[in-house]
């Protein structure tokens, strides 16, 4: 399962970072995938599951990639996977980016 966290000021997080935080207050900044689109990226908070709602904190909205309200660079979103036992891990984006770009030269 891929989902998206958001850390709270801190731009540079680590897997220790993760490991050192208790699961309530993960729970809190875990979110998933709700919808992808050419103009958009929709989230919702992990925990909930059957939730409607369309206000923060339970649903975000990404509108462009920028640094205004609705921006990608304001919500900061960082790619982790979860494990079926609940273990969390980061996922390298840049690093599996750049391998598939040696590979293909």
């Amino acid at each position: 399962m891929y989902s998206k966290i958001k850390p709270e000021a801190n731009n540079s997080l680590t897997i220790s970072d993760l490991e050192n935080e208790s699961y309530s207050f993960l729970a809190k900044h875990l979110y998933r995938v709700q919808k992808l689109s050419s103009n958009f990226y929709e989230f919702r908070l992990a925990s909930d599951k059957n939730s409607k709602s369309t206000t923060f904190p339970e649903y975000i909205r990404i509108n462009n990639f920028g640094h205004r309200k609705t921006g990608w660079h304001t919500h900061n979103p960082i790619k982790v996977r979860v494990s079926t036992s609940g273990k969390i891990s980061l996922i390298d984006e840049e690093a599996a980016f750049l391998k598939a770009q040696k590979n293909y030269v």
